[in-house]
């Protein structure tokens, strides 16, 4: 074929490579904010995508909640150009391709969906016209700007894979089959954020749907049904496990704390743009997203281009495309072409799905969102799901629109085709800056530290020898900054086979959430002893400081100083190497797992099992444990003891903490104990089980932690004691053993507790009977220096609420207001932030204290509340207010939130309050009565329910065993004959806990080859060893009992089973493309071949 047939290819592929040189800078690496770097261990990258289903190196390990195998087929591409290519110019080839190819793309699939009638030359320049738009309008630089793998494939592979759908639609052809085929497994690295694909999915069924209501329906059903069933085999490997996610896992997403923070804000940043004249130009909530650049300053992000684009010509000109791509829309509905119905449902998906602030989009939207949790959470960027469609399909349409005015101008002027040259020209116009180096952000062009790679290599030589605390840990969010640059969800662990427990994975795991609340509290706390358990409590072998981190809030806020003392102290952690401002420390752990499996023995049962939790108690007083994973985990948030809901074991806990968790740093609903304020006292309340009776009540020594001290005279102090109650009893207990605190009266013959022990720090008492299980603690309410009351300081009323935002500064209004005989202070809010602060100077760090606040959500986003601790500078809690009831509610909601004691020599709180409005949707939130109170947060954490005093603490096992660890989802573990072992011994598998860990006894000789055949499918062949345990409230440990491990030596097969979804996707993916290229075409294989309709 004539070279002159492929001169629009070869221009467009011509600008696409000058774009790329133009935006190319020597020596960096083009890394940042979201991003994927198999280059840096391409063999191990490879091997987790083939093993996926399990993430082992995030954290604690989690069940992958993306498309994590879909990126194999990339990752086999890029390295093979690593044979000849440096490793740092991968990424960025890859991105260039991505971009050479799209606008290619859609040039064929414009010859494909253009008339069947327009003369070829007419095809090339409405095909060049339609791939030049889509490489050059603003959705192409908002995609590009960040590139992130996933997104620019989809930009990538998109219009190919729409191309040969609508092309085997027409000819049924098996070599375009082919090419589909090819194209969506190459392309599958789109499905990394499996939403791609599910947008992907619905583009292809508006296609399907529109080729039902033509003629020959059976001819085309059948290719509707090889296409779909081709595209479920060929992205069955990650889809399946991606399915098992989403159908046993997916509420984890949306209850991350970094997600409930961020989505509704994303959402409303998104929905700002959400207008018709932003969606006709495609632009995004990227056009205000704001960060800090070089000069440690905020500045909008996209600066360069929002000052471009807002110059009217510019503008103009884009809103001229928008009304071109109207005329070609305005074409298709009315000239009747083979795809005219699909190109206009194309159109109108997208183009819906972004106009989220439009009528009556807007209003379905905010319906499907309410009622849905799911579709709020994956599509709460809809713009970078649904902006590369729009821009297809925009750019498929412009094409049209051209042709459109050229036949219009035609009637009145023969050479109209001159038209389309200052069309051409205003396309390079209106993206000139790509042409100027402003495709990427600077800060995604770095130099990336040697250290970072010398660290690499250092655990690479040590193999995967253990987990990985980085430092430091300052915010729940998944996002550094680094003195050298760097800024994003992070990297490090594509060049270290060790799991490392960074925040960017707690959106898919509450165990790695929890560990952080743990290890923060530890280290801001300064709590030697809490710090060093939660090391061995989570099984960490090392510690991974990172000095350039940085933070550009409060640098303090960082700790390192805090942090390095604690290290330095500890007779655990000693120094292991030193690469620039990267420090690694080695851990002498309690229980050092071989290959993350060890065995433990005389563990205690312990009770209740919690969600959410910032101290465990339990570990510190009994070190390794197991909870009944079956059990229900606390649930008493109510103010009503008869309210709490019965909790009921399989298995009777040794020791029961009523109050385990006092976290409250989410959500009030999911607080794990009830609190209610009754004027002169605070009582909390649990729910105890009934099994416990006879047990006995172990209630520690009271250290003076409630006490009122003068504000004017220090030395005025009062102590204040708790009192117990059980089922609205109180527990008495006779004057020589009131160590507790606890009130003392006589002893009656029919009360709920009798004393049995006196030691020097606890009293422990006989519960005889236990009628409902209601037991509480009330607390006396004192005031004084270590309190607060807005009440008295009147403060809330008089601060003046301040702008927070400087980039949003619309309407902000203050007003108090009295409801039902209470004072509020009115907060309204639209496209601005009102910020109120209350400081809390007096209040020492080293209590605990109860702060209540009044608030009602009217209207818009919930008030923001955060406790910021003076001393470390860092928000110690922050979350938002209850929203708004589905019912109205006249009455303010009460609020209770619990500091744990921190530092005990730092003093200071600031109470800061935010009523954020984006965009255009009002704010109103109403503030009253705030209060702060010490209350005997040591003492709560304590108190315990124990079966047998002589419990002692879980004993790491020496004996004899042997761990193969191929893979993510497989252990070997090989167990001498020991008689020393007891039966109370335990397997304990270091990853967080899943019921898809299943363990397996080995029967059969290992060295028989149909035994070795067997292994690979241990649930048919094998006993199951049944008795699956949690321990330490994360972790898997199966109870081994039912094992002869103590007569003779056993092996035991622990596999994760939805790993074999992901074998079973290979295996039909082999099948299916075996089959394909081993069988011959039929003459017809699908009915005759459907001819276009020309208009």
């Amino acid at each position: 074929m004539k070279l002159k047939n492929y001169f629009p290819v070869i221009i467009l592929a011509s600008i696409s490579i000058l774009i790329g040189i133009l935006n190319y800078k020597s020596g960096i690496w083009l890394t940042g904010w979201d991003n994927l770097h198999p280059e840096f261990n391409f063999w191990l990258n490879i091997k987790r995508s083939i093993f996926a289903v399990w993430q082992e190196y995030q954290g604690l390990g989690l069940l992958g909640g993306m498309g994590h195998a879909s990126d194999l087929p990339r990752q086999i591409f890029l390295l093979l150009f690593s044979l000849f290519i440096k490793t740092n110019y991968l990424r960025y080839i890859w991105i260039s391709l991505m971009l050479i190819i799209g606008p290619i793309g859609v040039y064929q699939l414009l010859h494909t969906v253009l008339p069947y009638d327009l003369s070829t030359d007419k095809k090339k320049i409405y095909g060049f016209l339609g791939g030049l738009f889509y490489l050059l309008n603003l959705a192409t630089v908002q995609i590009f700007y960040v590139p992130f793998e996933a997104f620019v494939t989809h930009y990538g592979f998109l219009p190919w894979l729409l191309a040969f759908t609508f092309s085997y639609l027409l000819s049924g052809n098996r070599k375009t089959l082919i090419y589909f085929i090819i194209l969506s497994l190459i392309g599958s690295a789109q499905a990394y954020v499996p939403t791609l694909f599910v947008v992907y999915c619905m583009a292809l069924s508006l296609i399907f749907l529109s080729e039902l209501f033509k003629k020959n329906k059976v001819q085309r059903l059948k290719k509707i049904l090889v296409l779909v069933f081709a595209t479920f085999i060929i992205n069955a490997y990650w889809l399946l496990p991606f399915l098992y996610f989403t159908a046993t896992s997916s509420s984890v997403v949306s209850a991350a704390k970094e997600n409930y923070m961020a989505t509704d804000d994303i959402y409303l940043r998104n929905k700002e743009f959400g207008t018709i004249p932003n969606v006709a130009l495609i632009k995004g909530f990227w056009f205000k997203f704001v960060d800090y650049g070089a000069n440690r300053e905020l500045n909008y992000m996209i600066d360069p281009w929002l000052r471009y684009s807002a110059s009217p010509i510019i503008l103009l000109s884009g809103y001229f495309f928008f009304f071109l791509i109207l005329l070609g829309l305005l074409s298709q509905s009315k000239k009747r072409s083979e795809f005219s119905y699909s190109l206009i449902l194309l159109f109108m998906l997208p183009f819906s799905m972004l106009l989220t602030d439009t009528f009556p989009f807007s209003e379905l939207n905010n319906v499907v969102r309410s009622y849905i949790p799911l579709f709020s959470q994956v599509f709460r960027v809809p713009f970078t799901k649904f902006a590369i469609l729009a821009s297809l399909t925009y750019s498929i349409l412009f094409a049209f629109g051209v042709g459109s005015l050229v036949s219009i101008m035609e009637k009145y002027y023969k050479r109209a085709s001159l038209i389309i040259l200052p069309i051409l020209v205003l396309i390079f116009i209106y993206a000139l800056p790509i042409f100027q180096g402003k495709l990427f952000y600077d800060n995604v062009k770095l130099k990336i530290p040697d250290e970072y790679f010398e660290t690499f290599k250092y655990f690479s030589n040590k193999g995967n020898t253990g987990r990985i605390a980085n430092f430091p840990q300052a915010s729940y969010w998944g996002w550094n900054h680094y003195s050298w640059g760097g800024r994003g969800s992070g990297f490090i662990w594509y060049g270290i086979e060790n799991p490392i427990l960074d925040r960017a994975f707690d959106g898919y795991s509450t165990s790695d959430e929890n560990y952080y609340w743990e290890i923060s509290q530890a280290i801001y706390s300064g709590n030697q002893e809490m710090f060093e358990k939660s090391l061995d409590k989570y099984q960490i072998l090392w510690l991974l400081v990172d000095d350039s981190v940085i933070s550009f809030s409060s640098q303090k806020e960082i700790y390192f100083n805090k942090l390095d003392e604690m290290i330095g102290k500890s007779q655990k952690i000693t120094p292991s190497a030193v690469f620039g401002k990267i420090r690694i420390y080695r851990v002498l752990l309690t229980s050092e797992p071989k290959n993350l499996v060890f065995l433990s023995n005389s563990l205690v049962n312990i009770g209740p099992q919690y969600k959410w939790n910032n101290y465990d108690k339990a570990y510190e007083e009994y070190g390794n444990y197991i909870s009944d994973n079956r059990q229900q985990i606390t649930d008493n948030k109510t103010n009503n003891s008869n309210d709490l809901k019965p909790i009921t074991y399989n298995l009777q806990p040794d020791v029961y903490y009523p109050f385990r968790s006092l976290f409250t740093g989410r959500k009030q609903e999911e607080l794990e104990f009830g609190v209610e304020d009754l004027g002169t006292y605070f009582s909390f309340k649990t729910k105890i089980p009934k099994s416990m009776e006879g047990a006995k009540l172990v209630i520690p020594k009271f250290g003076n932690e409630v006490f009122n001290v003068g504000e004017i005279n220090l030395d005025n102090i009062v102590s204040k004691d708790p009192q117990v109650f059980l089922d609205g009893e109180v527990i008495q207990i006779p004057p020589p053993l009131h160590l507790a605190g606890i009130m003392a009266s006589p002893p009656e013959v029919d009360q709920p507790a009798t004393p049995e022990v006196k030691i020097s720090s606890e009293v422990s008492l006989t519960l005889p009977y236990i009628k409902e299980g209601n037991l509480e603690v009330r607390v006396p309410k004192v005031g004084g220096l270590y309190s607060y009351d807005s009440n008295v300081t009147f403060d809330v009323f008089e601060n003046v609420p301040k702008t927070c935002d400087q980039f949003n500064k619309g309407l902000l209004t203050q007003e108090t207001v009295i409801e039902n005989n209470t004072k509020l202070l009115k907060l309204t809010s639209v496209g601005s932030s009102n910020c109120l602060d209350m400081d809390l100077g007096n209040l020492a760090q080293r209590y605990g204290y109860l702060v209540t606040v009044e608030s009602k959500n009217v209207e818009g986003k919930s008030l923001l509340i955060s406790v910021i601790n003076k001393n470390s500078q860092r928000s110690d809690l922050e979350t938002y207010l209850p929203k708004k009831p589905l019912t109205y509610n006249l009455k303010p909601n009460t609020s209770f939130f619990i500091l744990p004691p921190m530092e005990p020599d730092a003093i200071g709180y600031t109470l800061h309050f935010d009523n954020i409005s984006i965009g255009r949707v009002k704010t109103v939130n109403e503030l009253g009565r705030i209060t702060v109170n010490p209350i005997p947060y040591k003492f709560l954490t304590s108190l315990k329910i124990v079966t047998d005093l002589s419990a002692f603490k879980g004993q790491t096992l020496k004996g004899d065993i042997k761990v193969d660890h191929p893979n993510p989802s497989f252990y070997k573990v090989d167990l001498s004959a020991d008689s020393t072992l007891t039966p109370n011994t335990y397997m304990v598998l270091s990853q967080s806990f899943d019921k898809g860990w299943k363990a397996y006894e080995i029967s059969c000789q290992l060295s028989v080859v149909s035994c070795q055949l067997k292994k690979l499918f241990p649930f048919i062949f094998f006993k199951e060893i049944k008795d699956h345990v949690l321990v330490n409230n994360w972790e898997n440990g199966w109870d081994l009992s039912s094992t002869s491990y103590n007569l003779q030596p056993v092996t035991i097969i622990i596999v994760y089973l939805p790993q074999y979804l992901e074998y079973l996707g290979f295996s039909l993916l082999v099948i299916f493309l075996g089959f394909l290229f081993l069988t011959r075409e039929k003459k017809y294989p699908h009915g005759i071949k459907i001819e276009p309709v020309v208009n």
